[in-house]
């Protein structure tokens, strides 16, 4: 298992999960990550896993292409093991993943887990992507109509394959709940990153905290705009009003405690977080960003959409459940029912356990895997 690193992310959070999955039923795994010393690894793995720290080189040809990886020291990585499949996560680690493997004889499963559609790549970027992942073994993307409307464009469409996120196993409900947390508090749950749009939910905040001063907003999570975002708080003199205590490692004890869960993202891949939230019967509210919103969702049935960066129209949901207890308590039960029945992490797994035999017996006809759904995907 490649990826670049094990940060705080929702990529991260699910390779590191199905990892331990896999580690402890016995398979063999060795994870190589590229990261320095000092950057944190939020996310733990199973002691049996051989975990491949490459040194990070900032002068290397990769490194000017944007690819935080030495193609040679990850070839040498790869070439120790004796695993017949390579499974890479992310444009990051698919690119040089292709290009440190070729001649070596193993099986390469890609998996992009955002939309590229919206990521705005450069010309290089696109070019190496339209090379590179034609040669490998298979590719899994997060949705049908990523897979529809991007990736059969780039590579064989019986190579490609929808694998949904899995729901992350309940941990014990007997830890604690934190004394800083307030009675009553709207719940996010992101990196602190522009692409979470936690900006466009705090210009809303004064009408929403002037309706219902009885709340407070509780955002998990890190990342590089926290100061940008304490900074934004401070200027519309919220400091007191938004709690921002950085990242949780049992996040679910926080969130089953709000009210409700806004999710103001700009796009998205397949949201962990807002996955998270349904599974565990809150109330929620996105934005219905490319593009994973809209498969989880179905608009007023198990949560709410709203038109994408339509800010006012997201404050207006936001005022309209926080005033409807009866709504929210319907909402959250069914949103429960369909993520818990059809995202469960053992369906998931079977399905890239059957990817992975069909890579390694080299079936010339490779159906694409498509994991049980109940929920309503729509076109973007």
């Amino acid at each position: 298992m490649v990826i670049r690193s094990l940060g705080f992310g929702g990529a991260e959070h699910i390779l590191s999960m199905m990892a331990n999955y896999w580690s402890r039923r016995g398979v063999a795994i060795t994870f190589i990550i590229s990261t320095p010393e000092e950057e944190i690894d939020y996310w733990d793995l199973d002691p049996a896993i051989n975990l491949v720290r490459l040194p990070l080189k900032k002068l290397n040809f990769m490194h000017r292409l944007g690819f935080p990886w030495s193609l040679r020291s990850l070839r040498r990585a790869i070439k120790k093991t004796a695993h017949p499949v390579v499974l890479s996560f992310m444009d990051r680690s698919n690119i040089p993943v292709i290009l440190a493997t070729r001649g070596l004889g193993k099986k390469v499963i890609l998996a992009e887990r955002i939309d590229p559609r919206t990521q705005g790549y450069s010309f290089m970027r696109r070019l190496l992507m339209r090379f590179c992942y034609p040669r490998a073994d298979a590719l899994t993307v997060l949705t049908e109509n990523i897979k529809r409307e991007w990736a059969d464009n780039v590579i064989n469409s019986r190579k490609v394959h929808v694998i949904h996120n899995p729901v992350r196993p309940q941990d014990s409900n007997d830890l604690p709940v934190p004394d800083w947390l307030p009675d009553k508090f709207i719940c996010c749950m992101g990196r602190l990153h522009r692409q979470k749009g936690f900006d466009l939910l705090f210009d809303l905040l004064p009408d929403i905290f002037a309706k219902f001063p009885q709340y407070k907003l509780v955002i998990l999570g890190e990342g590089v705009e926290r100061a940008g975002l304490e900074e934004r708080l401070k200027n519309l003199g919220l400091e007191d009003r938004v709690l921002m205590p950085g990242f949780i490692a049992h996040p679910h004890v926080i969130m089953r405690e709000s009210d409700l869960f806004v999710f103001p993202s700009r796009w998205e891949g397949f949201p962990n977080a807002l996955l998270e939230a349904m599974s565990l019967g809150m109330p929620v509210i996105s934005f219905d960003c490319p593009s994973g919103p809209g498969v989880l969702i179905n608009h007023e049935v198990n949560g709410i959409l709203t038109p994408p960066g339509d800010a006012e129209a997201l404050r207006r949901q936001i005022e309209r459940l926080l005033g409807d207890p009866v709504l929210r308590s319907t909402l959250g039960a069914q949103a429960k029912r369909d993520v818990n029945s059809s995202c469960r992490q053992e369906d998931i797994m079977a399905a890239w356990e059957s990817l992975i035999d069909r890579v390694i017996q080299k079936k010339k006809v490779m159906a694409p895997i498509i994991t049980k759904m109940c929920f309503y995907e729509k076109e973007i």
